[in-house]
């Protein structure tokens, strides 16, 4: 059994989040996505990975080179240009090879580590399709089963007649896998028009349920669900200093070289990376995750937050359901949450890489703030665009 990943997209949807870096890349609990699945595959015993990289692919190869570190062996395939799914895979394919099986994984998508694991002992030696349930499921791929096959699956129908959606993780034998070139003939195709034709040939596409977590972190706000799913299984293990009178209840993991300053109060889920300083007096609320290099100042309160490596927030700060890229400073008193009590957006704010919040700015539910935006002190904003001056 050998993996293709497919971790060549731009992301998009994901703005402005991944203007640095792809999406594979974005941090879940301090790791890349990327990092998640590739332990997935680790313990699945898939040691033999293809990553097919393209935008901004150099910080993925820089990032796990040969993939030692992480208990697999990687390759790269690259995509120059965006050309679709089955070009993606196709590839991929070029590096793998068509002699093994081939699991099929997307490189975006959060995972859990036993996930891959038992997919493939319910999938056993046939091709199968991972599937699993949404509340929404108009934003995915719809699969229709008959029985424990896959009938088809209806890409983003306007009109959902179930809840089960596709994970886009797939077990093939190399034989059919290789069934995917003379898609290229129609680049106007993606994988899920070869799973649609695989459905409809023997022997069957098994369709087997989803059992772990798993989360497709389609949105920037996203990020928020997904590091909650990881964080929710961490263990306590605290290697920098936490000061007398400091306070840490429940899961929380400190880095080396952070400082939890007297006064301060960490309630876990919480993750804390290397060189941070939080405190003192300041209030951590799991599950939340802060990168390296950060400073949280004095008086501030974090609940279920993603802050991201060398952000500076300053004292007075009110930090709900909040995902702060690399490198944002906040003055103090800044001010975001979410909507409470009424209808309105479920995540408070997202703000871009390197953008700047003046003294007591505060930010309406939902918005999402480009990257190096300045916005004056005391003004209220709501989606700014990136490199934007609010004055």
């Amino acid at each position: 059994m050998k993996a293709i990943v497919l971790a060549a997209g731009e992301g998009v949807r994901n703005r402005p989040l991944t203007l640095g870096r792809p999406k594979p890349m974005l941090p879940v609990g301090n790791r890349p996505i990327l990092e998640h699945v590739l332990a997935s595959l680790h313990v699945a015993e898939v040691h033999d990975v293809t990553l097919v990289v393209g935008y901004k692919g150099e910080t993925i190869q820089a990032h796990f080179q040969d993939g030692q570190h992480y208990g697999v062996r990687i390759g790269y395939a690259r995509q120059p240009k965006p050309a679709g799914s089955i070009d993606s895979f196709v590839r991929g394919l070029g590096v793998t090879g068509t002699k093994d099986d081939v699991l099929i994984v997307p490189g975006d998508n959060y995972l859990g580590r036993d996930v891959l694991k038992r997919f493939l002992a319910a999938a056993g030696d046939r091709d199968a399709l991972l599937y699993t349930t949404s509340d929404d499921p108009k934003r995915y791929g719809v699969v229709e089963l008959n029985d424990d096959f896959v009938a088809c699956i209806r890409e983003k129908p306007q009109v959902a007649a179930q809840r089960t959606i596709s994970t886009g993780i797939v077990r093939l034998s190399g034989t059919r896998a290789a069934g995917a070139k003379r898609h290229l003939a129609r680049p106007e195709t993606g994988l899920t028009d070869f799973y649609n034709d695989l459905a409809k040939a023997k022997p069957r596409l098994v369709g087997v349920p989803l059992e772990g977590p798993w989360f497709d972190v389609d949105r920037p706000e996203n990020l928020l669900g997904a590091n909650a799913l990881e964080l929710g299984s961490i263990e306590a293990d605290v290697s920098g200093n936490v000061e007398p009178g400091a306070n840490v209840v429940g899961p929380v993991r400190i880095g080396k070289g952070s400082r939890i300053l007297s006064g301060t109060y960490l309630v876990g889920p919480v993750v804390i990376g290397e060189g941070c300083e939080v405190g003192p007096h300041t209030v951590v609320y799991g599950p939340t995750a802060i990168g390296d290099n950060v400073t949280v100042g004095p008086f501030t309160e974090l609940l279920e937050c993603v802050v991201m490596n060398d952000v500076r927030v300053a004292s007075g700060c009110t930090l709900h359901h909040a995902v702060l890229d690399r490198g944002v400073v906040l003055a103090p008193k800044v001010q975001i949450d979410k909507a409470h009590g009424v209808a309105g957006a479920d995540f408070g704010a997202v703000v871009g890489d390197g953008t700047v919040l003046g003294n007591a700015v505060s930010l309406e539910p939902g918005s999402i703030v480009g990257a190096e935006v300045r916005v004056a002190p005391h003004k209220r904003v709501g989606h700014v665009p990136t490199g934007a001056r609010v004055v």
